[in-house]
């Protein structure tokens, strides 16, 4: 008889232990159900740009390489990130093989790329490492 009780309480216990779960889990269903509002248009417009850093060394980096180049802003290619296998050329991402204007995307490094024209290749680099882009050809045999 004293196994019966305590199995039975045991059942009980559980029971009531479900019971207590069952009506939380209701609880926070009924909490996800309300609408919930997000910011508005004019608060998100007043954050910060959290790439503002990329954006700062792109504009610095736009000078300095067309002051010491001669070359205009309109046909400078400035490499700003690299990401796994694809880089950010003038604001637009590329994978490797892909058409940057005439050249071809054909090789992604850890802080530079290298781009194909015929027989040309440039290399474009991060952070500034280079502050020139390196020109080299490659003669055919």
């Amino acid at each position: 008889m004293g196994n019966k009780l305590v199995v039975l309480s045991l059942v009980g216990v559980a029971l009531w232990a479900n019971t207590v779960q069952i009506s939380q889990i209701d609880q926070l269903i009924e909490e996800i159900k309300k609408k919930r509002l997000g910011l508005s248009k004019t608060e998100i417009a007043r954050l910060r740009d959290p790439f503002i850093s990329e954006k700062i060394f792109q504009d610095k980096n736009e000078t300095n390489a067309t002051a010491s180049s001669g070359q205009s802003k309109k046909n400078r290619l400035v490499l700003t990130s690299i990401f796994n296998n694809m880089a950010r050329i003038n604001g637009k991402w590329y994978r490797l093989n892909s058409k940057v204007g005439p050249y071809v995307l054909t090789k992604i490094a850890d802080n530079y790329v290298v781009l194909r024209y015929k027989r040309k290749y440039i290399r474009l680099y991060l952070n500034g490492e280079k502050s020139k882009k390196s020109l080299f050809i490659i003669k055919s045999r």
